[in-house]
Parts: structure tokens; C-alpha cells; sequence
């Protein structure tokens, strides 16, 4: 995922699909941390960006947009705020996204898109 790195992709594929924590990682507390530059780096090459796997239940979710009572043993697979996430993503630039549930996605990329 290095400059150089991209420019050399870019001699032979159309795009990128990173783990989403190569454009937002998080700390030891999966606390969300400052994006980093891959998406535009990515772009400058001319490459596209798909990023993967969001998925809705808390346990894949950054803290951030995790949703319910921490302490039901419910709590890892209930649904979380994933649309905020799904904004984040779109907000940074990304062309499109790996998603479990692709109507969420769609309707999150199309409210970006206005």
C-alpha cells in the first residue's frame, strides 16, 4: 500500500480492495483513529477503491458505532450503526464497498450521492 506500491498496481488492475483498516484503522479499544491517505493515494494512480467487509452486527463494527447494552450476551451480534460507518467510508472517497448487506450500502452511497 506504498506510493510505489500503487503505481506498480496500477500497470495491471483497475482498483484495490483493502481491508477497511487500511483507510481507518483503530486502536487497541477499536476506537476509530484518523484515516489515512491510501484512498487518495489510490486515486492519484488512477485506481479504484472497494474496501471490505462491512458487515451490521457490533462484533465487526468499530467501537464507535457499536449500539445496545454492552453487557446483554446479545450485545456482539446485534446490530450496530453500520450506515454511519457505510458515510465515513463514502465521505473519504471510496468508489464502492464489500458489504453484507448491499441494499444498506446502495442506500448509503445513494444519499451521498444526493
Amino acid at each position: 500500500m506504498t506510493r510505489r506500491g500503487l503505481r506498480r498496481i496500477a500497470t495491471y488492475a483497475d482498483g484495490i480492495g483493502p481491508d477497511k483498516s487500511r483507510i481507518v484503522p483503530t486502536d487497541k479499544a477499536n476506537r476509530l483513529e484518523a484515516p489515512t491517505t491510501l484512498v487518495r493515494d489510490a486515486h492519484r494512480d488512477g485506481l479504484l477503491v472497494h474496501p471490505f467487509t462491512f458487515r451490521p452486527e457490533n462484533q465487526f463494527l468499530p467501537a464507535n458505532y457499536r449500539q445496545g447494552l454492552a453487557t446483554s450476551p446479545l450485545f456482539l451480534i446485534a446490530r450496530g450503526n453500520e450506515p454511519a460507518e457505510l458515510r465515513l467510508f463514502f465521505r473519504l472517497g471510496v468508489d464502492g464497498v464489500f458489504a453484507d448487506n448491499a441494499d444498506t450500502a446502495v442506500a448509503v452511497r445513494d444519499e451521498r450521492l444526493g
